[in-house]
């Protein structure tokens, strides 16, 4: 059976990072599950609205199937299940795809919207009553498809709520697949120690490899400089906050901050060249930082950095190689503006 690094990745995801004991990949639905007259008929209803909302032959999800064919020739790529308290606390159905010049499927609108519908339909069938999330992932995703995915997907999410309110439908791409994911996992890696990890154990490998690979290396600081400023040490896990509240401070105190280099910090561009903030700039003007869980999460959100008269948030996304990248980079300022 062929392995599937991506499937791979997502299993310890759900493992180790959203808590769930049972985790199994390439699941499919027993063919001797029995499918109550009365499912099938609150399926036909749900699949005929679907249609119904598409109205278009070209994303014909279903074709001529029928409900036993779309539930038993359904294979689901993850399946993760979290127990709280004696029940079933979380679910997940996780279809993905990895390819490597971007998301390229025939059809592919159709085929990614079959994949979640039959998730769905399958938990309502074989998990009844338990809330489900279903979720498509895919690390590389051209913006032009994302965004016909994402639309589609919105009005789709909206039929199947009224159907099954307690499935939860979440795609994730790109920015989003880098740091709800793979982020994560890497910020853990090193306390997961199970030989049976494929994906963990590439990962302890690739980090073996690039220890000794002297051109992967930034260059850091000399160790006198490092003594020099109070924030020049590697700071230990839980304390980088105040490594980088501090770095802020020694910019703005010394004069270093300036229209242009506030600018820079506010790009995405720059901080990910700069610090390997893979989706977030290190500043963002508070009055216009966006009100989502997903990006508040991000900022550090007790604290509020007031510059030329206006109030930032803050990145957290902070781990030890972004922290000597961060060191390193004060230090140039320095050298260049004595």
């Amino acid at each position: 059976m062929k392995i599937e690094v991506c499937e791979q990745m997502l299993a310890s995801w759900l493992q180790h990072i959203k808590g769930c004991q049972i985790v199994q990949t390439n699941w499919n639905p027993s063919p001797l599950v029995e499918i109550p007259d009365v499912v099938i008929e609150s399926v036909s209803a749900f699949v005929a609205a679907v249609k119904d909302y598409l109205g278009d032959d070209d994303i014909d999800i279903f074709k001529k199937s029928t409900i036993r064919q779309m539930v038993l020739q359904c294979e689901i790529d993850i399946v993760g299940i979290r127990i709280v308290d004696g029940g079933v606390g979380d679910l997940y159905l996780i279809d993905s795809a990895f390819h490597e010049n971007g998301l390229n499927y025939n059809k592919v609108v159709a085929t990614v919207m079959k994949k979640i519908l039959r998730a769905a339909l399958v938990s309502s069938i074989v998990f009844p009553g338990v809330p489900a999330n279903v979720v498509f992932v895919s690390p590389k995703c051209g913006q032009t498809l994302q965004k016909q995915l994402t639309d589609t997907l919105s009005g789709i999410d909206t039929v199947t709520k009224q159907f099954y309110p307690d499935t939860s439908v979440l795609m994730l791409f790109n920015e989003e697949f880098a740091e709800t994911v793979y982020r994560p996992l890497l910020e853990q890696v090193d306390k997961i120690n199970n030989d049976n990890d494929l994906f963990i154990r590439s990962m302890k490998l690739s980090q073996v490899a690039l220890s000794f690979d002297t051109r992967m290396h930034i260059e850091t600081p000399p160790q006198s400089y490092q003594h020099k400023v109070t924030i020049g040490e590697r700071t230990s896990r839980g304390e980088n906050r105040d490594t980088v509240f501090a770095a802020l401070g020694k910019l703005i105190r010394d004069g270093y901050m300036t229209p242009e280099l506030l600018r820079q910090l506010c790009s995405k561009e720059y901080c990910r060249s700069n610090f390997q903030l893979s989706s977030f700039p290190f500043l963002v003007k508070n009055a216009e930082f966006p009100a989502t869980g997903y990006q508040d999460c991000r900022f550090y959100s007790d604290r509020l950095v007031t510059i030329m008269g206006d109030e930032y948030r803050v990145c957290s996304q902070w781990i030890p190689e972004r922290i000597r990248r961060l060191q390193y980079w004060l230090q140039q300022i320095e050298t260049t503006q004595r």
